[in-house]
Parts: structure tokens; sequence; C-alpha cells
């Protein structure tokens, strides 16, 4: 079902931690468009986040860095 843009939603991301438990990161986030994927009866929404926590912020600089190409350094 398609969600109701503008309204504000409690999210959760349950991230895996090293000791293989499961730490969960709690934010809000207000839905900005909502509209039929190419599946039948599948929905894609877009949401603005309000207030991203630290943890939120700090996965996303853990993310960046891992997804970053990097130059080798060059010998002389």
């Amino acid at each position: 079902w398609p969600l109701l843009v503008g309204a504000r939603f409690d999210m959760r991301l349950k991230v895996p931690t090293q000791d293989g438990k499961w730490r969960a990161i709690d934010f809000h986030g207000i839905c900005q468009w909502s509209q039929e994927d190419v599946t039948p009866g599948s929905y894609d929404s877009g949401f603005q986040l309000e207030a991203a926590p630290a943890e939120y912020l700090e996965l996303v600089a853990a993310l960046r860095e891992y997804f970053t190409f990097h130059p080798l350094a060059t010998s002389a």
C-alpha cells in the first residue's frame, strides 16, 4: 500500500555488532513521496530524516568510508 505523504513514521535500523548481536538505531522520518513500483502491488517511498541520531550519522560515515575508492600511494 502507498504511504501517506507528509506523515511522520517511527523507524528502526537493526545493525549487527561485532559480537554477533543486534543494535537498534531509532529515528523518525517524514514521508516525502510514495509511488507504485514496477512490481504490481509494491510501492517505493522516500523519507526525510527528522533529527538523525548520532548513531545513524556514525553508520553513514562508516559506510561512506567503506565504499569509497582511495587512490593507492605511488612509490618513488
